[in-house]
């Protein structure tokens, strides 16, 4: 259920198999992941996070333990979002061979599905990356103009990082483009350089609630915007209301207005 504000929606009807990745280096801790998923979601969450799950296990019961009930979890919040960490699958990978083989055999199928949509997610980020900024390179060489502060990314020495994050915005266009709330008409490259620049740090404050990053909150606005694109405009021809990106920017800093 969504909320005003500031306030984190996260949607915990959400299927592991669904769920987005944070980057390939997002610390993992166990421990701690367990825990904010426990105070945020419940119990309910580490049984739908967990690659296996006791079925003989009883919350309600006195001996309730949920790290024996629940093993091999592989999401924590990220920014208020659950998502499958890529160092939480290679931690448990790495402790496979050591398990019960009837355990093994359902935790293994589901870490690889995880680990090959990984696979997959990541190459197509870089393979999109690499065509875009050729493409750029190769503009700029045929227009014999040498403006390097227009390559993308921008080398600032953390190449390997701007790159996770341009791959982890780029995903995220795409899921909302699909979700109907960014239209496919604007520039999808821009709105990934944007998303990626975003500062991650929580900065930004509400009454009564904990500080969230301009990221998190952007993205918060964003996915709380009815789509843009109803489903009757298919079926009734009427006046297409206008959807440019500068509108989109002037709702977005009317939003904002209003929200403070």
């Amino acid at each position: 259920m969504s909320e005003r504000r500031f306030t984190i929606n996260i949607n915990t009807s959400t299927p592991l198999d669904e769920l987005g990745f944070a980057t390939q280096d997002y610390p993992w801790d166990l421990g701690q992941a367990m825990e904010r998923l426990k105070q945020a979601l419940g119990l309910q969450a580490l049984a739908a996070y967990c690659l296996w799950v006791d079925p003989l296990a009883d919350p309600g019961s006195a001996e309730f333990n949920p790290d024996d009930a629940y093993r091999f979890l592989v999401v924590d919040l990220v920014e208020g979002e659950p998502k499958v960490v890529p160092l939480a699958l290679k931690a448990a990978a790495d402790v496979l061979k050591e398990i019960d083989e009837r355990v093994r055999e359902k935790v293994g199928d589901t870490l690889a599905f995880l680990q090959e949509r990984l696979r997959r997610e990541s190459q197509a980020g870089k393979e999109s990356l690499n065509q875009d900024t050729g493409q750029h390179v190769q503009e700029q060489a045929e227009d014999g103009k040498e403006d390097t502060s227009q390559t993308h990314p921008v080398d600032d020495g953390n190449g390997e990082e701007n790159e996770a994050k341009l791959e982890e915005a780029r995903l995220l266009v795409d899921r909302l483009v699909r979700e109907g709330r960014l239209l496919r008409a604007w520039d999808p490259d821009a709105l990934t350089q944007f998303i990626a620049e975003l500062p991650t740090e929580p900065r930004i404050t509400g009454q009564g609630v904990a500080s969230i990053s301009s990221k998190a909150f952007f993205l918060r606005l964003v996915e709380s915007l009815p789509c843009l694109v109803p489903l009757s405009e298919f079926a009734t021809p009427s006046v297409r209301e206008d959807t440019s990106f500068e509108t989109l920017g002037r709702r977005i800093a009317q939003s904002i207005g209003n929200s403070t």
